[in-house]
């Protein structure tokens, strides 16, 4: 009985197919380019800092045109974007039983 509970309060994980895109952008734009990548269920797989925020972005594939055009958007079309590939992730749902 306490697995089970364990198991239900951890909730249930199903994989998904993200695309990993990849650019470089300004210091100023890395936290609203964090922020609307959290807001398309994505994440930031990676961030270098140097001269540039050189980043990799997990999104779900159908969230990737909205994300580059709101990227196009905030740079004023100065951050150009290449999908470098695609990934399998665990996504969490919460188990609501």
């Amino acid at each position: 009985a306490a697995a089970k509970q364990a198991l239900d309060a951890a909730g249930i994980n199903e994989m998904h197919r993200f695309a990993v895109v990849s650019f470089n952008c300004p210091y100023q734009l890395f936290e609203r380019v964090r922020l609307e990548t959290v807001a398309l269920n994505g994440a930031v797989e990676r961030s270098d800092f140097g001269e540039y925020v050189d980043m990799d972005i997990l999104l779900p594939e159908e969230n990737v045109e909205r994300f580059v055009s709101r990227l196009t958007e905030m740079s004023s079309g100065t951050v150009k974007t290449v999908i470098s590939g695609y990934k399998m992730a665990a996504v969490p749902f919460l188990n609501e039983n």
